[in-house]
């Protein structure tokens, strides 16, 4: 690797650091606000509260995995600081952004009985979900080229169970334990080489 091209490697990390660690604040922050608004959780709350729990782990792990890569950079360990953001990018991906985006319309049904704003919080997650999966933004095409399709499918399809199994209160735990354990398998095969 020339000196251009590590020190345009050095930037991006830099840059990614950045946005991850303000990922992190963010959701710290939203965290935050929704501990201090109940005296007791229920089920319905302590799902999205521990989905931006993780989401903020996985944030802050991925910052901290791909800070470290700047050293592999500079020592031109090329192909170690490649592994090392290719791990730090996914569990940015699926388990921070992922579990971020689909904890909102979850924490909205819980703070607000109004249906006008369940309903836009629903509606632009799942609009928003679309255009970044499904017009090239998501790293999900990139990490599965073949099949990302229905990984994007899935995780359309496991938002819309979340939602709907919490409103009605029907196996809420167990479709965000289920949808929890697809999100780890999805991290842990997007930086495989034999898995597309």
């Amino acid at each position: 690797m020339n000196e251009s091209d590590k020190s345009n490697y050095l930037s991006q990390i830099q840059t990614d650091v950045g946005l991850l660690s303000f990922m992190t604040a963010v959701t710290i922050f939203i965290n935050g606000l929704l501990l201090t608004q109940f005296d007791s959780y229920s089920v319905l709350i302590k799902v999205p509260i521990a989905f931006l729990i993780v989401s903020m782990l996985g944030f802050l792990f991925s910052s901290l995995i791909i800070a470290n890569t700047s050293q592999n950079v500079i020592d031109n360990k090329v192909s170690k600081s490649k592994k090392h953001t290719l791990y730090g990018y996914a569990i940015s991906e699926y388990i921070g952004v992922y579990l971020f985006v689909l904890s909102i319309p979850l924490a909205v049904n819980v703070v607000t009985a109004d249906l006008y704003l369940r309903v836009i919080t629903i509606v632009g997650t799942v609009l928003g979900l679309l255009v970044y999966q499904f017009m090239g933004f998501s790293l999900i095409e990139r990490h599965f080229p073949e099949t990302y399709k229905i990984f994007s499918g899935l995780i359309m399809f496991f938002g819309l169970v979340l939602y709907i199994s919490q409103l009605k209160n029907f196996y809420f735990i167990e479709c965000s334990i289920v949808f929890l354990a697809f999100i780890l398998i999805v991290t842990i095969l997007a930086p495989r080489e034999d898995f597309k």
